[in-house]
């Protein structure tokens, strides 16, 4: 039978929070053998609440990519968490096979919505996604940025990858 332990549950909820601080995260346990993960406020554009399914995160049109790279980095941290009982484990015929517990992946809860927040703060009031820019409009663009005190460049940690999104004029 499925079973997750409470040090486990705890151990998924520090790397997660750790992983990504400036997201609001309820992540608890549901009848010893679930662990449940909601996300409830991020700058993901997603109104209400979702459902996401584990076995088709590549595969779903709900999320963009930033926040199929979100829910890929928390399934590496579940799955990387200590198995305590996986006592038929490649055993195709038996019940529950070789999951020791089950993950249930949301974004908002029925009575309390996904929140969206601010990423980055301000952006700069010329930024334009799509234009080419040379190096020297990268670079007045930038000095621009800098005297409005404006992000340029959103980026944000993917498990150990640094991604950045460029916003040009």
């Amino acid at each position: 039978m499925a079973y997750i332990s409470t040090e486990q549950v705890k151990s998924i909820r520090e790397q997660i929070k750790n992983a990504y601080p400036n997201y609001k995260w309820s992540i608890s346990r549901r009848h010893s053998s679930t662990v449940v993960i909601c996300l409830q406020e991020s700058d993901l554009p997603i109104e209400g609440n979702v459902q996401v399914n584990q076995y088709y995160l590549k595969e779903t049109e709900k999320l963009n990519t930033q926040g199929k790279l979100i829910f890929q980095q928390v399934m590496q941290i579940c799955n990387s968490v200590e198995r305590c009982y996986d006592r038929n484990f490649g055993d195709a015929y038996a019940d529950y096979g070789d999951s020791s517990y089950f993950i249930d992946l949301d974004i908002g809860y029925w009575d309390k919505p996904h929140k969206i927040i601010s990423a980055t703060g301000p952006r700069h009031p010329k930024a334009r996604v799509g234009k080419v820019m040379t190096p020297a409009d990268v670079t007045e663009y930038r000095q621009e940025c800098e005297q409005n005190r404006s992000q340029p460049i959103r980026s944000w940690n993917h498990g150990s990858m640094k991604i950045s999104e460029v916003l040009v004029i």
